[in-house]
């Protein structure tokens, strides 16, 4: 799918928050409608549902409880969202403080400014031994040569398993992602390829925990394996859940705007000729490129309490979609907000990263990580061509590239 920024630019012009009576779901597309609602974790709720496609949740009509934290019923909708996120346990997206800034607190002690500033010079080496394999002049994919290898090592080494199994890392990966794929053509033979996958990932993943309980490393899932949870270790399904959301999270977004950034500046060639030639203006560009096309489309927030948004009237229960590439394009925030350019002062914060309780914990080193990837590629490649319109996952929430055919040039 590519992004429809001309209808959010409608959107935010005619009806910034927009209710679909197919849906029945609330649209958000305005940068301080998405921060209020992010920062009201005791007004807007993550813990019924994320993804748009869980607005309309299939009625089975079988009797949902009450809701355990609020001790009263929620709205029949709300309920069933609710009942799909129990399916895996504490996924640290999906889950509200004071739980989430426990889970949050597990992993990080491997996210603070100092754990990423030790980590840069490694992965600067990464980035150059990865741009070192890149075959000058002849056909290659842009994402197994350049964007998925470095994030999907880094977050590899930061679990502390093993990089001789980074293919099977990177498969697994996909399959979560895949399976939000809503493509009624998808066969059932590939479905069951994903739905093994993800089995080869909780049989890994359970053997690795399992072993630092008694073999305790200095790494990721040995915090998770250790975290003590009111005096009782995490249940082993919330620690694969803390797993999941590490190796996606790690690996998934980085690439994808690792690949949205090459393609933009190649569909950019004045902004790309600025950034090789003057590499000091990447960390502002990195900013610049996330704010202009966002790896991830949405999260969703339920409402607890009837309440309200600009005016308009939010029942509770009602399921709301927060569209952060349409936000980080709001012509209240930033002058010429449909344009990229990379010299634009980050000042204010685009929301790529989410907002507020839920930012993304891993955004230091997913910044890193883009400045010293491109860095390199532009300093030997900077004349790199697209072959052809690249291909997207079709998922809703990470429409990520899949194969993007490229020539690179000095």
């Amino acid at each position: 799918m590519n992004y429809p920024f001309h209808l959010y630019a409608r959107m935010r012009a005619e009806d910034p928050l927009y209710w679909s009576e197919i849906d029945e779901a609330w649209a958000l597309t305005k940068y301080e409608d998405i921060r209020f609602v992010s920062k009201s974790p005791h007004i807007f709720s993550s813990r019924f549902g994320q993804i748009a496609p869980q607005c309309r949740t299939r009625d089975d009509g079988q009797p949902v409880v009450d809701d355990p934290i609020t001790g009263s019923p929620m709205p029949r909708q709300a309920a069933l969202r609710g009942a799909l996120t129990e399916v895996r346990p504490d996924i640290l997206t999906a889950v509200d403080p004071p739980r989430h800034t426990f889970l949050r607190k597990v992993a990080s002690a491997a996210f603070t400014p100092k754990a990423i500033g030790l980590l840069e010079e490694h992965v600067a080496d990464l980035a150059v031994a990865q741009i070192d394999r890149i075959e000058p002049g002849v056909e290659m994919d842009f994402i197994d040569t350049v964007a998925a290898p470095v994030p999907m090592r880094v977050i590899a080494e930061m679990l502390g398993v093993s990089i001789s199994l980074l293919d099977d890392f990177r498969r697994w990966s996909d399959a979560f992602i895949e399976l939000n794929d809503q493509n009624d053509a998808r066969d059932d033979a590939a479905t069951a390829q994903y739905v093994d996958s993800i089995v080869e990932f909780g049989e890994y993943f359970t053997g690795e925990l399992r072993d630092r309980v008694a073999n305790p490393r200095d790494d990721l899932l040995t915090a998770v394996a250790h975290a003590d949870d009111h005096g009782r270790p995490l249940s082993i399904e919330s620690q694969l859940s803390m797993a999941y959301v590490l190796l996606i999270a790690g690996n998934e977004t980085t690439r994808g705007l690792l690949a949205n950034a090459a393609q933009l500046l190649y569909e950019h060639p004045d902004q790309r000729q600025l950034l090789a030639s003057d590499p000091g203006l990447l960390p502002n560009a990195a900013e610049e490129l996330l704010r202009y096309q966002s790896p991830v489309t949405h999260m969703c927030r339920t409402a607890l309490v009837d309440t309200e948004v600009r005016g308009k009237k939010i029942a509770r229960g009602d399921f709301l979609i927060m569209l952060y590439p349409a936000a980080n394009r709001d012509e209240e925030i930033w002058d010429r907000s449909e344009e990229l350019i990379v010299t634009r002062t980050p000042d204010p914060g685009h929301l790529a990263f989410g907002f507020a309780e839920h930012f993304c914990m891993g955004a230091a080193l997913a910044r890193r990580e883009i400045r010293l990837v491109l860095g390199e590629l532009l300093k030997r490649y900077p004349n790199y061509e697209l072959l052809r319109e690249p291909e997207r996952v079709r998922a809703h929430m990470t429409p990520g590239i899949k194969t993007m055919p490229v020539v690179f040039h000095p």
